[in-house]
């Protein structure tokens, strides 16, 4: 499946985008407008799936800068006028503008992770450390982090509201472990350790750097 992101890298929600993606383990390319350029092709291709006027962003500070004419020459988007427009300023798009070969009608506009795990067609648990025995599954860290899981225990929606940091998160879950006698290794009988055998996992810190 070949993904393609359609943005500015300074953007929030393509930041947000491609961070999704990538703990997500999704390969994409990113198509940067101001350095990779936009063609009349794409925007021709994206009236096709969608119609161009899902994709303008009337909102934006691009639009509001916009006399009366260029706004309805926008909205017109069957003239000639308005892919000009689009082509000069693709900030009028909106972000992210998401793309796979595997839908090649739709795209997806924006960024909402259920509606992005739809259109990829992404399980609930994508997270290669995830499986029957792990009805949770955590997500790869990040920093900052705050725990951020999907939780079927008490004691983890207990840890996600306390815990705001990694490394917070890895020595509240280590002391547990030493305070029930139990070894760093995956194979007990209890949910919160077996938590506790994925988040040590995912860190791949040394255990000097998280008890110190």
């Amino acid at each position: 499946m070949t993904v393609t992101v359609y943005g500015i890298p300074n953007c929030d929600q393509i930041r947000k985008t491609r961070r999704w993606l990538d703990l997500h383990g999704v390969d994409h390319r990113f198509h940067d407008y101001r350095s990779d350029g936009l063609d009349r092709a794409t925007l021709e291709d994206w009236q096709a799936r969608v119609g161009l006027s899902e994709v303008i962003n009337t909102r934006s500070q691009t639009w509001r800068t916009l006399d009366e004419a260029q706004r309805k020459a926008v909205a017109d988007v069957s003239t000639d006028a308005a892919y000009e427009l689009l082509l000069a300023h693709p900030t009028l798009i909106k972000r992210p503008i998401v793309t796979t070969d595997a839908r090649p009608d739709e795209l997806q506009i924006g960024f909402q992770e259920d509606e992005l795990r739809a259109f990829l067609r992404l399980p609930l648990s994508p997270h290669p450390m995830s499986s029957d025995k792990f009805p949770f599954a955590p997500v790869a860290p990040v920093f900052p982090y705050r725990a951020n899981y999907s939780p079927q225990s008490a004691s983890l929606i207990d840890a996600q509201e306390s815990l705001r940091t990694l490394r917070d998160w890895v020595r509240y879950a280590i002391s547990r472990m030493q305070a029930a006698g139990a070894s760093f290794g995956h194979g007990t009988d209890n949910p919160f350790d077996e938590a506790v055998w994925l988040v040590c996992g995912a860190c791949t810190c040394p255990w000097s750097s998280t008890t110190s």
